[in-house]
């Protein structure tokens, strides 16, 4: 079998250092330090913020309080806004103290500390509670925005094409529905401002974010699909203006206008992939709505999906389906590359980590926006692909 999705610490690592202003603190061997920190710098190079307290066997042995002590007064001469205290599992199994270690050295800054230690679950399950560990760190505003707005909850900091992806549904959204902050992408000032706007929308698969966000702020919320494409987009539009009494109607309309243009524009190797073999991995809040986009708008029939809800799903299990199939595109992460060494397909990246491919400036995916970089970067890499003299891809 081969694991799709990494240890709980690294969920949790993603979702905390997306928190612009925080500084992050492993307590833990030089292992988990690394290891996060390669799948983020690949796509975050320009913001890293981190350090370890490098424990090691005489740690493991006696205990790595004094290190961790240690650590948190030379953080206190470089005075950052605040610090987030991250441990793996050999600091776990020790059972040191961490929240002690932390009180003693009375830090001028906020120090918060999350047990993130790997074997508490999976990667998917690491990032949602540490959102739901930061919802306890919003504070409740005493009045809502002057009009309609909304926080979007889900995207990290190192989700490839994240800010991209939410400029075009901020612009979307604007100027009918201000979007207000995002989690947990968050500054010290959407910390602050968070509870203000009127409503939640929380891509689906986060629920519970949701519910943690309304339990603590007592804030509404949504569940929506990711919005790709333009039906993705215009359902995305219209659960929104049913939640706020919005009416982004002829938003919708040029929207769907344009989709139809693009379309126009690329009727014939549109009609070339009618049909043809996808197959999809990634989280779930990208992969179902991917799925959906690849049925219902381009016509490609589905030959292997795979998300990471079920954290025992094999990476391995999907790759046969994959060699088993006609597929002639897949979807998904760096992770996935082996599916272009091993058959005639070409792999779309869009799902963390992507190591090994950059999208600088405005390239979203997301939205009607992102429908043209979308559609061009399926037809460019279809097209670019070795002509089968066998199999059920015949152009």
């Amino acid at each position: 079998m081969k694991p799709f999705q990494g240890c709980y610490y690294l969920g949790a690592y993603r979702a905390l250092s997306s928190v612009q202003d925080a500084f992050l603190l492993i307590h833990s061997v030089s292992g988990c330090s690394w290891g996060a920190l390669a799948l983020h710098q690949m796509g975050r190079a320009d913001d890293v913020r981190q350090a370890c307290t490098m424990m090691h066997e005489n740690e493991i042995v006696f205990g790595g309080e004094d290190k961790l002590r240690e650590a948190l007064e030379i953080l206190k001469a470089h005075a950052p806004g605040r610090v987030f205290v991250l441990n793996g599992c050999p600091s776990d199994m020790i059972h040191d103290d961490i929240q002690g270690c932390i009180d003693v050295a009375d830090c001028p800054f906020p120090v918060r500390w999350m047990n993130t230690a790997g074997y508490c679950g999976s990667m998917r399950q690491g990032y949602i509670d540490a959102m739901r560990f930061l919802a306890g760190e919003l504070p409740i505003c005493a009045e809502k925005t002057p009009g309609p707005s909304v926080n979007l909850i889900g995207i990290a900091e190192d989700d490839f094409r994240s800010e991209a992806d939410a400029e075009s549904i901020r612009r979307m959204l604007e100027p009918k529905v201000r979007l207000n902050a995002m989690l947990p992408v968050l500054t010290e000032e959407t910390m602050r401002g968070f509870s203000g706007a009127w409503l939640n929308v929380v891509f689906r698969g986060f629920e519970a974010v949701g519910e943690a966000l309304k339990a603590r702020l007592g804030m509404d919320y949504i569940a929506v699909d990711y919005p790709y494409g333009a039906e993705g987009s215009r359902s995305f539009l219209a659960r929104i203006d049913a939640a706020l009494g919005t009416d982004h109607g002829p938003e919708i309309e040029a929207g769907l206008a344009h989709a139809a243009e693009s379309a126009k524009k690329a009727l014939h190797p549109l009609r070339l992939i009618y049909q043809a073999e996808a197959a999809v991995a990634g989280d779930f809040m990208r992969a179902q709505a991917m799925s959906a986009f690849l049925r219902s708008e381009l016509g490609l029939r589905i030959s292997a999906e795979m998300d990471d809800r079920d954290p025992s799903a094999d990476a391995g299990g999907w790759m046969e389906q994959v060699r088993r199939s006609g597929t002639v595109l897949a979807f998904g992460s760096s992770f996935q590359r082996q599916v272009e060494d091993e058959i005639p397909a070409r792999l779309i990246r869009f799902s963390y980590p992507v190591m090994d491919a950059v999208a600088l400036g405005y390239q979203p995916y997301a939205g009607f926006e992102g429908i043209d970089f979308l559609l061009s970067d399926i037809l460019n890499a279809l097209l670019t692909l070795p002509y089968r003299r066998h199999g059920r891809f015949n152009p």
